[in-house]
C-alpha cells in the first residue's frame, strides 16, 4: 500500500507520462512472440555448422554406428539445448518486467481515475 500512497502524490502530468512509459515497457519487453522464431533461426544456423563440420571432416552424420558421427550429433544436440535454456531464461526475465510494468500501469490508471473523480466532485 505504500507504493500506492506515493503514486497518489504524483501530478496529473506525471501520472499520464507514467502510464505511457509503462505501456511502452509492456510492448518493448514482450518477446514471447518471437521466441519460437529465434529458436528456429539458431537451429538452422547450428545445423549448417554441423553439416559443414561433417563434410569438412568427411563424416557421414546419418551413420549412427560411427562414433565420430554420434559425437558430432551429441555436440549439436547439447548446443541446441544450451541455447534454448538461455533463451527461455531471458524470456522469463522479460516476462517479469512486463508483469511489473502492467502492475504499475494499473496502479497509475487507478490513481488517475480517483484524482479525476475527486476533482469532479
Amino acid at each position: 500500500m505504500a507504493k500506492y500512497q506515493v503514486i497518489k502524490q504524483l501530478s496529473h502530468y506525471d501520472l499520464s507520462s507514467g502510464i505511457a512509459r509503462m505501456t511502452r515497457l509492456e510492448t518493448n519487453f514482450d518477446n514471447s512472440k518471437i521466441g519460437v522464431f529465434l529458436v528456429l533461426i539458431a537451429n538452422l544456423m547450428l545445423e549448417a555448422l554441423k553439416l559443414s563440420i561433417g563434410s569438412t571432416l568427411g563424416i557421414d552424420l546419418n551413420d549412427f554406428k560411427d562414433i565420430a558421427s554420434r559425437t558430432v550429433n551429441i555436440i549439436y544436440g547439447l548446443l541446441i539445448l544450451i541455447f534454448i535454456v538461455g533463451l527461455m531464461k531471458a524470456l522469463s526475465l522479460d516476462k517479469n518486467r512486463v508483469t511489473t510494468a502492467t502492475y504499475f500501469k494499473s496502479l497509475l490508471e487507478q490513481t488517475k481515475a480517483e484524482k479525476e473523480k475527486e476533482k469532479a466532485s
